[in-house]
């Protein structure tokens, strides 16, 4: 029976810990003792995982974008029409930011770093140019094989439809995120996206 990997096993339980403190604090109030106490060891020992509290920071942020990065891949998966790939797409989506709900205020203070810190500039430019690509592929080959508009065969018209769909999956999950109470993003967003994807049929 192969040794569970005590590194990887530690570095999760600091991250953890991390996203509580940081979603209760605030990123400008947490401090490393406080990511220590909460995850039983000494800031010396997280040290040895994260260089830095920023490095932390960056870690996190790349995990919020795993379960995004696995919606977006399913766009480009040719077993399945380009509608059930964006329906999958948006779907995926909202239920994995539903997995969220209690890091919704670290999510928005993340997600705000895009416009102070180059690694999180970086990491979002990189996602959504990939995003938007692959809608608009979606997009397109669903135009050409009469599935949505034709016009929407052009890239012009299919990267703005993508900016559509993508501006009200986005939306949605920010709408979430400011205030929980104002939207159900399965039933109010899955119902939006739905309308979206209607659109793309006309």
């Amino acid at each position: 029976m192969p040794r569970p990997n005590v590194s990887e096993k530690r570095t999760q339980d600091i991250l953890r810990a991390a996203a509580a403190v940081f979603n209760e604090r605030g990123l400008q109030n947490a401090r490393m003792d406080d990511v220590a106490l909460a995850a039983g060891i000494s800031k010396g020992t997280i040290y040895l995982y994260f260089p830095s509290k920023d490095h932390v920071v960056e870690t996190l942020l790349r995990q919020v974008f795993v379960p995004m990065d696995v919606a977006v891949e399913v766009l480009a998966d040719p077993h399945f029409s380009a509608r059930q790939r964006l329906e999958q797409c948006y779907t995926q989506m909202l239920h994995a930011f539903t997995e969220y709900r209690d890091l919704y205020p670290l999510l928005l203070e993340l997600f705000a770093l895009a416009r102070r810190q180059p690694y999180a500039m970086n990491l979002f430019t990189e996602y959504f140019t990939a995003y938007r690509t692959k809608v608009t592929s979606c997009i397109r080959e669903g135009a050409s094989t009469g599935e949505f508009q034709p016009r929407l065969a052009e890239e012009e018209a299919a990267t703005i439809a993508a900016l559509g769909f993508m501006s009200a999956l986005d939306g949605a999950l920010l709408i979430a995120m400011i205030n929980p109470d104002l939207i159900d993003l399965i039933d109010h967003g899955m119902g939006v996206m739905a309308r979206v994807i209607t659109g793309l049929a006309r």
